[in-house]
């Protein structure tokens, strides 16, 4: 697998801000790689946050939550952190994004530094 690019990285992850913030889907679904899955962990879910599989999906989901989000560094890599302390962390190693873990869970958060 390629290493991922951070500047093409930060680039995809202002682009899901903006166009969750604009609640345009279809901006958010060309990001997204068509089998793309977003991940909660278990206080995620408990704050509302609801796994997804496919474009569509993880894109409803992504408009819905990412909106009122604010950019981060997770580790380095960019990153999106909304209330209540949900960390939204990207992949996408060599085009469009193929996964977002959102991490909630106080130990997951305490293994990460994290960065403004």
């Amino acid at each position: 697998m390629p290493a991922p690019d951070p500047v093409r990285l930060r680039a995809a992850v202002d682009a899901v801000l903006t166009a969750a913030r604009a609640g345009d889907t279809a901006a958010l679904l060309a990001l997204l790689d068509p089998a793309a899955v977003l991940r909660a962990d278990r206080s995620a879910v408990r704050g509302g946050v609801r796994p997804a599989h496919g474009a569509p999906a993880v894109a409803r989901v992504l408009a819905a939550r990412a909106a009122a989000a604010r950019p981060i560094l997770v580790d380095g890599a960019p990153a999106l952190v909304a209330d209540p302390d949900a960390l939204y962390v990207f992949t996408a190693p060599a085009g469009p994004i193929t996964s977002i873990d959102v991490l909630a869970d106080p130990p997951h958060l305490a293994c990460h530094a994290l960065t403004t």
